[in-house]
């Protein structure tokens, strides 16, 4: 793609507020800017694909939360260990829960975390995704498929009907695995 290309978008980005200029330089207008254009518009745009479905029962991103333990003097808003689910929705009565990236260098950890987290947040019969900007390679892949998560790379996000039926657990979005792949059985 030409620098023109990019200027134009760098000017659209200006024009609508995300980026200012200050001086010569072009930065991010405000931290919720500077978010939006590192990521969370991945985790927005998720959200948006599910809520304006009407499918899901409620659902919501950027949901934080901590673990407290037994005898753990903190209160419940300020245990030891804190996590953010990317994604969170139910339908039907079932949970899903995604981890949305958009830079990483090696997919295992970014998977096992989701499994993980979605699995204690949400139960073994909850629908994870891994969704990412990046073509994921095959051998990832193999990986999410052999946990039983879903996959939404670059290509799949491009489409918001795979991106609801991989949300819903209706479709594979892509190479997946399956609760009963994992052992366990499917509700």
């Amino acid at each position: 793609m030409s620098r023109p290309f990019f200027r134009a978008k760098a000017w659209r980005l200006v024009e609508d507020g995300l980026l200012r200029r200050v001086g010569p330089a072009v930065v991010s207008a405000d931290l919720p800017a500077f978010q939006f254009l590192h990521g969370r518009w991945l985790e927005e745009y998720l959200f948006e694909v599910a809520d304006a479905s009407g499918r899901f029962d409620d659902c919501a991103s950027g949901v934080r939360f901590n673990w407290t333990f037994e005898g753990d003097p903190t209160g419940p808003d300020e245990g030891p260990v804190a996590n953010e689910i990317d994604f969170a929705g139910t339908a039907g009565g079932r949970a899903t829960v995604a981890s949305c990236k958009t830079g990483f260098r090696e997919a295992a950890g970014p998977l096992y975390e989701l499994l993980t987290l979605a699995e204690r947040a949400a139960g073994r019969s909850v629908v994870a995704v891994f969704a990412t900007s990046a073509n994921l390679e095959l051998p990832a892949r193999h990986r999410a498929a052999a946990l039983g998560i879903r996959v939404l790379d670059a290509e799949r996000l491009a489409d918001p009907e795979r991106v609801l039926a991989a949300l819903l657990g209706t479709a594979s979005g892509g190479m997946t695995g399956s609760p009963e792949r994992r052992g366990m059985p499917h509700p």
